[in-house]
């Protein structure tokens, strides 16, 4: 059958954490890597077949990009602060549900980062 839009599109969770100095943000910093290995061994935990990387795009040095596949799924996950606002948000997607839900892992590393960013 046809796939709807959702099962087109995979799964994605986002999150925003507002009211934090996004100044105090960088994808270089012993923060970013607690956040990698947050969202590392939480993955792990759930099914190990992990494996991703830290990449670099070109015109975002603020974004912490995490590519690769985990439990066989194509999966990526950015740390972004906002241009405009006090908040930084946390994505993830998947290119299909994946059978374990990650959702809490995501929750973790914004949990992190706003005890980490409080302005």
């Amino acid at each position: 059958g046809r796939a709807t839009r959702a099962e087109s599109a995979g799964w994605k969770h986002r999150i925003s954490i507002r009211g934090v100095d996004r100044n105090l943000w960088s994808p270089n910093s012993d923060l970013a890597d607690l956040l990698e290995r947050t969202l590392i061994d939480g993955l792990t935990e759930l099914d190990p077949s992990v494996d991703l990387g830290r990449i670099l795009v070109d015109g975002e040095p603020s974004l912490l990009m995490l590519r690769g596949t985990w439990a066989g799924i194509p999966t990526s996950v950015g740390v972004r602060p906002s241009g405009t606002e006090a908040k930084i948000s946390v994505t993830c997607r998947m290119s299909r549900h994946p059978l374990h839900d990650a959702s809490q892992i995501i929750e973790a590393m914004g949990d992190a980062l706003e005890l980490a960013l409080q302005s």
